[in-house]
């Protein structure tokens, strides 16, 4: 039985480097020419650190590789990092092409980034993108980036979205539209939904004044 693991990643990668036989492998590999895996991440991770500081038609060049590549990575951490990388570029439109296709990955922690990284971009795409995944992401870790990060997406159906959240079930889903609305508004009710509802209705609400005898430690640590 053979070990291929040129491609291969998950929970145990760093394990594996303790492992002789698949280092054994790992050689096997650079000697037929197959890029490993852990030599592949690093290459993701120094063109992410420097793609801002390239000329144009070089971040445009290799936008529409890392675009390409999408559709046939089968490694999610993979796909992970080219979502950090197209974040760092999100103002170019092919970018933000690929982060949405990125949003319909199977795995969570790809559609996660997404979410961090559409924060930062204020277009309708983003926009409807993040709402998309606030609503209907089966993960609620994904829901949750998603919601927090339309706290920088100000309109009107934005604001009418996040009042609909504060009526949401669960708990992690109201605190995430409260931290939004903090964003989106500059007010801070310390995370009181039923404040957030009063507000939103129009009504005048005093804002929360933290108190450091409520909480001495929180500001030690901060």
């Amino acid at each position: 039985m053979s070990i291929v693991c040129g491609c291969t990643d998950g929970p145990f990668y760093e394990m594996k480097k303790l492992n002789p036989v698949i280092r054994e492998q790992w050689r096997k590999d650079e000697a037929r020419g197959i890029p490993l895996f852990h030599d592949r991440l690093a290459d993701y991770e120094n063109l992410r650190r420097s793609i801002a500081r390239y000329s144009e038609e070089d971040k445009e060049k290799y936008i529409q590789v890392l675009a390409s590549t999408i559709p046939n990575e089968s490694s999610p951490e993979i796909r992970r990092s080219i979502a950090l990388t197209l974040a760092e570029v999100i103002d170019r439109e092919a970018a933000l092409e690929g982060l949405v296709n990125l949003s319909k990955d199977k795995n969570p922690k790809v559609r996660l980034e997404v979410a961090r990284a559409l924060r930062k971009s204020g277009t309708d795409t983003s926009k409807s993108t993040l709402m998309a995944l606030a609503s209907s992401d089966k993960v609620e870790s994904v829901r949750y980036m998603a919601t927090e990060s339309l706290g920088t997406h100000r309109s009107d159906d934005v604001k009418q979205f996040l009042a609909k959240q504060l009526e949401d079930r669960s708990p992690g889903v109201q605190r995430h539209a409260c931290l939004a609305l903090k964003e989106y508004t500059g007010i801070d009710f310390q995370g009181d939904v039923s404040k957030w509802k009063l507000y939103l209705a129009g009504e005048e609400v005093e804002p929360e004044q933290p108190s450091f005898l409520a909480n001495p430690l929180q500001y030690i640590w901060r």
